[in-house]
């Protein structure tokens, strides 16, 4: 029982993280191939409100990032996760790649299921021993 408490607030932690993980993507992204309009609302814009409204599109992504982690996750219960991997993490690669093609999906979207398909690959072995 303790075990299973543990990984569900591993899963949970991981759901709350996804976002941030795919954020930190879209801004080496903007830095590299963009304006950089993050980076110099850091360096020459107010702190608080940057702040302010990171938490903000947080708060707004939980309800799309975590159904789509709880998916992969529930993906792999049913059916093999090499399967899984091998679909979920191409398709998050290209639909952040299709950002920067017209007709510019929001980069956020593939950022997010690829991070999800990457988290699931690297903890689904964690999952796989706790249950056995």
């Amino acid at each position: 029982m303790n075990r299973n408490i543990t990984y569900g607030t591993v899963t949970v932690l991981l759901s709350l993280i996804l976002y941030p993980a795919a954020l930190a993507m879209v801004i080496i992204a903007d830095t590299l191939l963009g304006q950089a309009e993050l980076l110099n609302e850091l360096l020459f814009g107010s702190r608080r409100e940057l702040v302010i409204t990171i938490l903000s599109d947080w708060a707004s992504a939980l309800p799309i990032a975590t159904p789509l982690w709880f998916l992969v996750r529930g993906l792999t219960r049913y059916f093999p996760s090499r399967w899984v991997h091998a679909f979920v993490i191409p398709a998050g690669m290209i639909a952040t790649a299709l950002s920067v093609v017209p007709p510019h999906l929001p980069m956020i979207f593939g950022a997010l299921l690829l991070w999800a398909g990457i988290f699931n690959l690297f903890f689904h072995p964690l999952w796989q021993r706790g249950n056995s």
